[in-house]
Parts: C-alpha cells; structure tokens; sequence
C-alpha cells in the first residue's frame, strides 16, 4: 500500500510517499481524517527532515471512539526521480 502525504512550507512543497508500516497501516485502518499542522520542514540536497502536530478523532469502523495524536518526526530522501519518501517515520518522535 502506499498513500501520498504534501506539506507547504515558506514555499517548498514535499510530497512524500507513504509506504505502510505498522504505524500507518493502523491509522489508515480507522479510515478518519488525520488532522496536520506542520511545524518544521527542513531541505538540505536530498534529504528532508519535518515535524508536525497530528491528531485523529472519530468513530473507528468498530464504532469505538478514537482521539490520538502527537508530534511526528520525518526523515524524507528526494530519489532520482524527484519524489520524496520517507527514510523514518515516527509519529511519536518527540514522545
């Protein structure tokens, strides 16, 4: 499975694939919207570093209410194509 995530910031825009792992696997399982507000996005060459306060809150497809969220940490590489993909991806990074 892979999705696609986009942040701007102070004009660059990453756009980064998201391949599953077991964090994102489970989020994208509730199927809820995933609210983001990006703090820091960093570019140096081909390697990108972002941080972002993220939060999911509804009713999961069980029917139980779901509120998580936390502060992530990024690391993305740009490939020889252009695109951007995560190299880390920790939805608790500052935890």
């Amino acid at each position: 499975m892979s999705k696609a995530c986009s942040w701007l910031n102070r004009g660059s825009l990453f756009r980064v694939s998201i391949t599953s792992n077991r964090h994102s696997t489970g989020f994208l399982a509730l199927k809820l919207p995933i609210q983001l507000t990006v703090r820091h996005v960093y570019e140096n060459g081909d390697i990108g570093f972002c941080t972002a306060d993220w939060s999911i809150a509804g009713k999961a497809p069980d029917g139980k209410d779901v509120k998580v969220g936390g502060t992530s940490v990024e690391v993305v590489k740009k490939t020889s194509s252009g695109n951007w993909v995560y190299v880390i991806d920790s939805p608790y990074g500052t935890a």
